[in-house]
């Protein structure tokens, strides 16, 4: 009755019991009894890359720009996250950096898109546009 789930290393699992978060389990090697009511999603406890590709943003004059990106995240802490899998969680997280990323470049000329390598942080676009005497 028994039933033995592995957490490899390098992830965590998030257990749910009943369709509840029950706990999040570090990597090892778990029994549970009557495992039908649990189910575990496994996520990675390392920084991983997410890559977005060819997202097209008006500019603060209508003017058309094609972006690609790459973020980085980690997992630090999990609360009660309720995740179906780590694909999951990577849609969710590429949809708020899509819509982020729009926010902030919408905001800017073309010239000042044109001018600048930039990062998506609004404070260090407004500090590269002081130092350029924008």
């Amino acid at each position: 009755m028994f039933t033995k789930i592995e957490i490899p290393p390098l992830q965590s699992g998030i257990l749910y019991k009943d369709n509840k978060f029950y706990k999040r389990l570090q990597s090892g090697i778990y029994r549970f009894f009557d495992f039908s009511r649990y189910r575990v999603t496994l996520l990675p406890d390392i920084p991983c890359e997410v890559q977005i590709y060819s997202q097209e943003i008006l500019s603060k004059d209508n003017i058309a720009f094609r972006a690609s990106f790459v973020f980085t995240y980690e997992i630090v802490a999990t609360g009660e996250i309720a995740v179906l899998s780590r694909d999951d969680l990577e849609n969710r997280l590429r949809t708020i950096v899509q819509l982020y990323a729009r926010s902030v470049i919408s905001a800017l000329s073309a010239q000042e898109i044109a001018a600048h390598t930039f990062t998506l942080d609004p404070n260090a676009i407004g500090e590269q546009s002081k130092r350029a005497g924008g």
